[in-house]
């Protein structure tokens, strides 16, 4: 046994009171090192912060996470039966799809790989601690 089960169910019990809404966003065609620049910079704020922030980056990913921190914080609200203005993001990443293959003609009968990166988009939203 590589690990103590009781510190397995001990971390269990302790997050039973912790509430999470969750929004993922699969197979966005936007590479994966493109958008964790956005992504990194709204890690850990407020998502009325956050909204602001991403309204103002000139940036491809920025309409893309917006969207999806929406659809999070209508979860929390709809299923949870949070408030929104307590709400912050507390966990976001990005994963890599797959990757679409295409071919370019290149001189002297050869051809160059083009690859098109997927991405998988995930924010966690939960409310701050005495809220």
């Amino acid at each position: 046994m590589g690990y103590n089960k009781f510190l397995v169910l001990q971390n269990l019990s302790i997050q039973e009171n912790y509430l999470e809404a969750k929004a993922h966003l699969r197979y966005v065609r936007i590479s994966p090192r493109k958008a964790r620049l956005v992504v990194d910079m709204i890690r850990g704020m407020d998502t009325t912060q956050a909204k602001a922030v991403l309204n103002f980056v000139p940036k491809k990913a920025a309409g893309i996470v917006k969207k999806l921190l929406g659809s999070a914080i209508s979860n929390a609200v709809e299923n949870h039966s949070m408030k929104e203005e307590n709400l912050y993001i507390s966990k976001i990443y990005v994963d890599q799809g797959p990757t679409l293959k295409r071919w370019r003609p290149r001189a002297r009968g050869r051809a160059d790989k083009i690859l098109k990166r997927t991405s998988h988009i995930t924010i966690y939203v939960s409310q701050r601690e005495g809220s």
